[in-house]
This record gives structure tokens, sequence and C-alpha cells, in this order.
């Protein structure tokens, strides 16, 4: 058996030693930092709390496909809990800890937790890829082999997000014999259930979906506050496709925070995106030290729900 914590840790540990030694011999970098001040920190900060409180009230709709309502506090708190662990932790741990959360407190079947997990993703995916292709034939002077690994990637992800999202898509019933093939396909049609509470329950696939480009939407601004601050003017299309390559590889979640994966794939765009080397390490930094300082205050949360809980 593949041990990925193993694997997680080894990786984020040669980013890290790649990425220390990139910033060792280029400390002009740390110039670009004079520009900071309290009253942009605490713009981004607000921002990011924005973007918390959406995915609190995007947990809060989700559940009442499954006839659970849960209040602002709760909802609040499985955001909080999500941050952290995907912040802190490798595999997008965060979203597992959300539905361990849930089935122990509302007894949920696994397999809708496993639709609840899954959910999220195709409809990040759906929206990322959406502005990603728009914004690539945008702002792309000539089509090389990046435009067309990143329309790929996009279109791919697009169709398989949409057929999921809006389909009715059916499950032929097996007549075979072998109790295997019985329990899967079983499992399969439990799953599909799940998947269409949440898809045909009251519009909320609807509202679900201007939920998370709303969040999108200040995911962008976050990026856009971070390209002003230190003057990298460049088209707003060039920053939606950065925000659309930074939310996608956050998704893969191979590292905490997707540390290295990231950066990398931003690298790999630097072309489309239209920074230099040194400034996308300006704008990753920031991010990664405004996420960091932004996660005392869902850590605090997290601590004070579970002491009244514990009262």
């Amino acid at each position: 058996m593949i041990d990925y914590k193993k694997y997680s840790i080894l990786l984020t540990v040669f980013f890290l030693i790649v990425g220390g030694f990139y910033i060792y011999n280029n400390s002009k970098i740390f110039d670009y930092f004079e520009l900071l001040n309290i009253k942009i920190i605490f713009y981004l900060l607000a921002v990011k709390f924005i973007t918390l409180f959406l995915n609190a009230l995007f947990n809060k709709d989700l559940m009442k496909a499954f006839e659970i309502d849960l209040n602002i506090n709760e909802s609040f708190y499985l955001a909080s809990m999500t941050y952290i662990g995907n912040l802190l932790l490798p595999g997008r741990l965060g979203g597992s800890l959300r539905l361990a959360y849930l089935k122990k407190r509302y007894n949920l079947e696994s397999i809708y937790l496993l639709d609840i997990f899954v959910y999220f993703f195709v409809v990040s995916i759906f929206i990322n890829a959406f502005f990603g292709i728009i914004s690539l034939f945008i702002v792309s002077d000539f089509y090389n082999l990046n435009f067309f690994i990143w329309l790929l990637i996009f279109l791919f992800s697009f169709g398989i997000s949409f057929y999921l999202l809006f389909t009715k898509f059916k499950l032929n019933k097996t007549n075979t014999n072998i109790n295997l093939m019985k329990k899967l396909y079983n499992i399969l049609e439990t799953a599909k259930e799940g998947w269409m509470k949440i898809t045909e329950y009251k519009n909320l696939n609807r509202r679900l979906i201007i939920l998370y480009v709303i969040n999108y939407f200040f995911f962008f601004l976050e990026i856009m506050l971070i390209f002003n601050i230190f003057s990298f003017a460049r088209g707003l299309l060039n920053i939606v496709f950065y925000n659309s390559v930074s939310v996608f590889s956050n998704l893969i979640g191979l590292t905490p925070g997707s540390i290295g994966i990231k950066e990398s794939l931003l690298i790999f765009s630097l072309d489309i995106i239209s920074l230099d080397l040194n400034q996308l390490f300006v704008v990753a930094i920031v991010e990664r030290l405004i996420a960091i300082l932004f996660a005392l205050i869902p850590f605090l949360y997290l601590f004070l729900f579970n002491k009244i809980q514990n009262k």
C-alpha cells in the first residue's frame, strides 16, 4: 500500500528546499514587502473572512438536501475546520474532517458523505474551468504548448463537471449473479440517489453554483489586490487565469495547502499570466503569509465552539 503521508511530507520538504534556495539567491524579492502595511493586510484578511463566510453558507445550503438544517454557527464551524485542515494537512483532509463531523453528529450514510465531498470538487472544477477557458482565449497572444495543455485540462474538466451537475445520468441494472458486482451496483445506485438529492433539490444546484461564483469573485479580488500592491499591472483576465489555475491547483492537495504544487503550475503558466519569476514568488509568498495569518480566526473559532459545546 502506498504511504501517501510519507510521500506528501517528502514532496513538501522538496518544494520548501527548492523554494528556499531560489529565495536565498534572489533576496531582492524582499524589497517588495516594504510596500505592505497594516491597512492593506486588513483588507486582505477581510476578503479572506468573506470567502470563509461564503463557504459556511455553502455548507448550510448543501446540507438541506439531506434534511439537515445547520445553524450559522455550526456552518461556520465546518468552514473553519475545512480551512484549517486544508491549510495544514495534505490530501484536502479539511474536507474529510468536515465529513467525519457530519457522520458523527448526524449519522449520515457514508456514501452520502462521499457525494457531499465530490460535489464541492465538481462545482469548484466547473466554475474554475469555465473562467479558465474564457480567460485563456482572451489573454493568449499566441497558441503555444502551454495554451493547448491548459485548454485540454479546462475543456475536459468543464465537460465532465457539466455532465455531472446538469445531466440525469442513469445506471443500467445488472443481472449478474456475482455478489461483488451486485454490491458495487448497489453502492453506485445509492451514490446516485445522494447525488440526485443535491442536484434536484429545490433549485439547490443553481444556488450553490451562484454562491461559488461569488466566492470565486472574492478569490479573484484577493489576487487583484496583491497585484495592485506591488504595481504588477496586468489585465483583469490575466488575473482571472491566475486565479483559476491557483484554485484548480488547490484541489489537487498532494501537500498541505498545495504548497509547491500551486507554485509549479503557475510557473508553468508564466507566459500566459505575464509575470516574471520574481514577481510570481512575491505574489505567492504574500498569499501564503495572509493565509497563515488569517488561520488564527478559524482556529480561534474552532477552539471557542468546542469549548462551548463541551460545557
